[in-house]
């Protein structure tokens, strides 16, 4: 949350339209890619997903980034950026938006990435619904089902993101002669190295042949 009002707050207020991708890409490269097309930078699927979630969020509350961000201005609050609100402890956060800050954590709080991400594809598909389809016409329309088809794409790819960084740093805080060092000649180790391998076949070859 506090990460994706930050870029929310480059992208709506003090960067012109067009901008944020190029920034994204001089300052915070990891978060950035090239359109496949254009090649203009643009936020990356992680970025865009921690973006959507901390959108979503805010709208379950009723509330819209730009109404937010109106209210959470970092020079009166004593704060770097708007999203710095959330990284706060309660009894530091000031007084003037105590309420905004309890009713977003009381919808946040407690949750994974992963289930707030579900939590708020149902309720979108529930608000479609209500919305959607004439009487007699039952079911998602097609393009309901596109959506939540892509939204559930992006879950993984956040997910499996998440992980394959994870699993970057463990393998890098092991290769050590305290971490596999003292597994050598092990079935496990040999297990590893050959799902490793496997992996790196994948990967340097751009996907299954």
């Amino acid at each position: 949350m506090a990460f994706g009002l930050f870029c929310y707050e480059l992208k709506e207020i003090h960067l012109k339209h067009g901008q944020f991708g190029p920034w994204l890409q001089v300052v915070a490269p990891d978060y950035c890619k090239l359109h496949s097309v254009s090649k203009i930078p643009q936020p990356s699927s992680t970025l865009d997903s921690f973006m959507r979630l901390t959108k979503s969020a805010l709208e379950s509350c009723g509330l819209s980034i730009r109404g937010v961000l109106g209210k959470l201005n970092p020079q009166q609050l004593g704060i770097s950026y708007s999203g710095e609100i959330f990284l706060l402890a309660d009894v530091d956060v000031p007084v003037s938006v105590k309420k905004l800050h309890a009713k977003i954590c009381a919808v946040v709080d407690g949750k994974t990435q992963r289930s707030l991400f579900s939590e708020f594809k149902q309720s979108e598909e529930e608000g479609k619904v209500k919305l959607g389809p004439l009487k007699g016409r039952g079911g998602a329309s097609k393009a309901q089902r596109v959506d939540a088809a892509e939204l559930e794409r992006q879950e993984r790819i956040t997910e499996r993101t998440l992980k394959a960084q994870e699993v970057a740093e463990w393998l890098l805080e092991m290769s050590d002669d305290k971490g596999f060092g003292e597994l050598f000649g092990t079935k496990e180790l040999i297990d590893l190295d050959i799902a490793m391998e496997t992996a790196r076949s994948f990967i340097r070859n751009g996907g299954a042949k």
